[in-house]
């Protein structure tokens, strides 16, 4: 594996010029990644019809690389017949799928589907990577909800009538204040980043965060006056239906693969044990990702599955917003029967049951 460090990485990901399907970190195209690797017990269901399949993610953060990794250090991935691991960070996940810079990728459920549904875009969502978001609601220093309440204080959720409002405007219901009267909304672009710096400045006093926040929040004297994690269909896995239909041993494999890798990674006791394999592939892991990483691992499906209501209650929402079909035929974009089979030779039920 290339030795790229994560801060270089970064870098690279704000370059401009760059296509969709360049190599920005992870192995080298036709490598496999360096070091030992432990051999598993008892023998794969299945194995793949290719060597190796190239996947990709466009987010630099370990947490979309987590399961990948450990697939390949525990021996899943060899187990099930690829010989050679290729993971890469990304630009923008589309077009390096649609372009065949990388095999396998995970794209937002609100950004895919569409995309298949409407646009005729020829991939296929297989399953999910992560079934959970986390909710959380920061204040500014000083800040409390009475008198955000008091002060008709400025929040933002991002840009108006987007579902990450909506959201806001829930964690506000829940904290007992009336969205639409006990405080005033600011639409703001440039993501939450953006809005931490807002809240930290005073710009704000109240603001939707994301888990990276909550220590730079606490740590200035402000408060998380709302945190929950619940379950909802939040991105999936992703490959171009012709892949699928000339791979399909491969698909299943891999799936088989990264679904014990999740089962693996659940187990918070194998903390240590992973992000050993992570920093040995160029994930840098300071206090505050040790910190974060409980949570990442929350997001992440354990079986790759979904629940018929998590979905939903995602078109529903985007309904509610109208930046989204609430009534979109979500399950045409969909083929489970590679991820049923792989829950299966998992020793998992399906799920969901059925489509």
């Amino acid at each position: 594996m290339t030795n790229l460090s994560m801060s270089r990485r970064s870098m690279l990901m704000m370059m401009g010029g760059v296509s969709g399907a360049a190599l920005l970190g992870g192995c080298s195209r036709d490598s496999g990644a360096t070091g030992a690797v432990a051999t598993p017990t008892g023998e794969a269901p299945f194995t793949s019809n290719l060597a190796t399949i190239h996947t990709g993610y466009d987010n630099p953060n370990f947490g979309h690389h987590l399961s990948d990794v450990v697939a390949w250090e525990k021996g899943w991935l060899k187990q099930a017949g690829f010989t050679t691991w290729d993971n890469k960070i990304i630009n923008d996940s589309m077009p390096a799928i649609i372009g065949g810079g990388v095999d396998w990728t995970a794209s937002d459920t609100d950004g895919i589907i569409p995309a298949i549904v409407e646009e005729n875009v020829p991939v296929v969502y297989l399953g999910t990577r992560r079934d959970n978001e986390d909710m959380i609601f920061g204040l500014s220093p000083g800040t409390t909800v009475e008198k955000l309440k008091a002060e008709r204080g400025y929040v933002s959720g991002g840009e108006v009538g987007t579902r990450n409002e909506l959201l806001g405007k829930m964690m506000i219901s829940e904290l007992g204040l009336d969205p639409e009267n006990d405080v005033r909304w600011v639409a703001m672009g440039g993501g939450s980043d953006t809005r931490l710096a807002a809240l930290l400045n005073g710009q704000l006093m109240g603001s939707n965060l994301q888990v990276r926040h909550v220590k730079v929040v606490e740590d200035a004297g402000g408060t998380i006056a709302y945190r929950q994690s619940r379950k909802i269909a939040q991105d999936g896995y992703v490959v171009k239906r012709e892949f699928l239909e000339k791979n399909r041993n491969a698909v299943v494999a891999y799936l088989w693969a990264t679904i014990m890798a999740k089962q693996f990674v659940k187990d918070l006791d194998t903390r240590d044990e992973v992000i050993e394999m992570l920093t040995k592939h160029d994930f840098d892991f300071n206090e505050q990702a040790r910190e974060d990483y409980p949570a990442d691992v929350n997001t992440l499906s354990a079986d790759c599955g979904f629940e018929i209501p998590e979905m939903e209650k995602l078109w529903e929402e985007f309904g509610q917003t109208g930046e989204a079909d609430p009534n979109i035929d979500w399950r045409s974009a969909c083929d489970l029967e590679p991820m049923w089979e792989a829950q299966e030779a998992a020793g998992l039920p399906r799920r969901p049951s059925a489509l």
